[in-house]
């Protein structure tokens, strides 16, 4: 299942990048991977595989989040053993995970699933964020919100410390072409908003 992960990984990248390649806009743009900082953040639908028969797995996963033991589970992470190989998320960083698994809940309750497919418990919600070498994003928290019960999911959430200043392109490198900055300015027209009514 990880290769159809790492696919859909690849599909999206290649999908933004000849998006931001088109001439729309006043483009092209550089690709999202080329930026001063780009952050991925959903359900990524990476699982944890510790191997065994299914019902093994379970047990081992529930175990270790009984005991919070978050990073016994990381060392059965697809998405980081992927990251590791080189086949997704090349370059990414992810916070220090320090929260239970944020899928599959029974939907509206804080139970694993209950559910003939008894499915392991799994990371698959995550933020990453790719950065150029040597600049500074810090992350300053990473939570799991456990208190909301509308999905299967539990919806995490990172507070970056990142500045523009911090990466290392010249400011004529960074600059926006007046295409650019008309096109930016364009996506959306905050003059237009009515925020009275």
């Amino acid at each position: 299942h990880a290769d159809e992960r790492n696919d859909r990984f690849d599909e999206i990248v290649a999908g933004l990048q000849k998006a931001y390649g088109e001439r729309l806009r006043g483009g092209p743009f550089p690709s999202p991977l080329e930026h001063d900082l780009c952050v991925f953040a959903g359900d990524l639908n990476y699982r944890l595989e510790p191997g065994g028969a299914k019902e093994e797995q379970n047990q081992v996963v529930r175990d270790a989040v009984a005991q919070g033991k978050w990073g016994k589970l990381l060392q059965i992470d697809q998405l980081r053993a992927q990251q590791r190989a080189g086949l997704a998320f090349q370059g990414f960083a992810e916070a220090s995970i320090d929260f239970q698994p944020t899928y599959k809940y029974d939907a509206g309750t804080s139970r694993y699933d209950s559910s003939e497919k008894q499915r392991v418990p799994s990371y698959c919600d995550r933020v990453l964020w790719l950065e150029p070498q040597g600049a500074a994003c810090k992350p300053v928290a990473y939570v799991a919100c456990q208190g909301v019960l509308v999905s299967d999911h539990k919806p995490v959430t990172a507070l970056l410390d990142w500045s523009a200043g911090s990466s290392q392109r010249t400011s004529a490198e960074s600059a926006a072409s007046p295409a650019q900055q008309a096109a930016e300015a364009s996506l959306i027209d905050f003059d237009a908003i009515d925020l009275d009514g």
